[in-house]
């Protein structure tokens, strides 16, 4: 029995290799598509397949290109040295933290606001900006592509942002709603450096 294409209720669904876009790399399998319009599932089954294959490389998955300010980077100069890591792994920890700590945390929202409309936001923003090259794995490729889509932003300005969010919440000392916050941050990071 001939199975008809759910995406365009034209073409058979046949077996036949495959090329995903995954970052700027390709994964290649076989799958059953469409014959009319190429359309493939994206079945779990396949997700996973997907997953092994990026988990696989040993190095770097992709460079992400983040423009951040002359004062961003002497912050983050100074902070890899009283953590004892390298500046772009501190990127990474402000990033991973934003996206799976920081906007999950209640009250992000009031948070987010307090931070954006913080003088040191407008500091941080109105600068000459410098472009970085940050090599990321694929677990972290996932987390900010997946980001990117839910936020409408490419991966550069979705690390931007984090990178932006957890420089000024260092600055920020003195809103007593953003105490605790300031500690998980400071905890992550103090955790992956005794880990590193």
């Amino acid at each position: 029995m001939n199975k008809i294409c759910p995406a365009c209720n034209q073409g058979k669904i046949i077996r036949k290799k495959v090329i995903i876009p995954v970052g700027r790399k390709s994964f290649t399998t076989e799958a059953d598509v469409c014959d009319a319009c190429g359309a493939y599932r994206h079945t779990p089954s396949l997700q996973l397949e997907i997953d092994r294959w990026g988990e696989a490389f040993n190095k770097s998955f992709i460079e992400i290109q983040p423009n951040l300010s002359d004062v961003v980077h002497e912050f983050i100069d100074s902070e890899s040295k009283k953590y004892s890591i390298n500046r772009t792994e501190l990127i990474r920890l402000f990033t991973v933290f934003y996206l799976n700590v920081a906007r999950n945390y209640s009250g992000f929202k009031d948070i987010d606001q307090i931070v954006k409309n913080c003088e040191a936001t407008t500091l941080l923003i109105n600068r000459e900006k410098k472009t970085i090259s940050v090599p990321i794995r694929y677990r972290t490729f996932k987390l900010i592509n997946r980001a990117s889509k839910v936020l409408e932003r490419n991966a550069a300005q979705v690390m931007e942002e984090a990178v932006n969010f957890c420089v000024t919440l260092k600055h920020t000392h003195d809103a007593t709603e953003l105490k605790q916050i300031i500690a998980k941050l400071d905890q992550f990071i103090e955790n992956h450096a005794l880990a590193s």
